[in-house]
């Protein structure tokens, strides 16, 4: 079964990676948005747009995460649930702002290590019991 895990990996692998990094850098981006202090995301029309891009692309990373973990074998992977339900572009979560850019970098730290313990895990060899 392992061999078999690991010939689903690579193209898919490589997909799953470049999308979690991706969804970490638009979450950091969205540090970067301006908008007035009292405005949600949702009721700031310049950066409805750019909003709207980091929750498909985050949903879809933590998915995409999550289907990797599985494939891996790897459970913990399953927290990335969390991130895919706050950031869910089908009903969204509406906070400040404050709230939002701790869960944007909480969400970025969350992808990259996940990406790098993925990859730690995958070539580490399996220990026959």
């Amino acid at each position: 079964m392992d061999n078999e895990k690991k010939k689903l990996v690579p193209i898919l692998r490589l997909g799953a990676m470049v999308l979690a990094l991706a969804a970490a850098g638009v979450l950091l981006g969205a540090l970067a948005q301006q908008y007035p202090a009292h405005a949600t995301r949702r009721h700031h029309a310049d950066g409805f747009s750019y909003f709207t891009l980091l929750r498909w692309v985050t949903c879809a990373a933590s998915a995409g995460l999550i289907w990797r973990g599985f494939v891996q074998g790897v459970t913990w992977t399953w927290g990335m649930v969390v991130i895919a339900i706050l950031f869910n572009p089908l009903a969204p979560v509406h906070l400040d702002r404050h709230t939002w850019q701790v869960f944007d970098v909480a969400g970025a730290v969350a992808f990259a290590v996940a990406v790098v313990v993925l990859e730690i895990q995958l070539r580490r060899p399996k220990v026959k019991e």
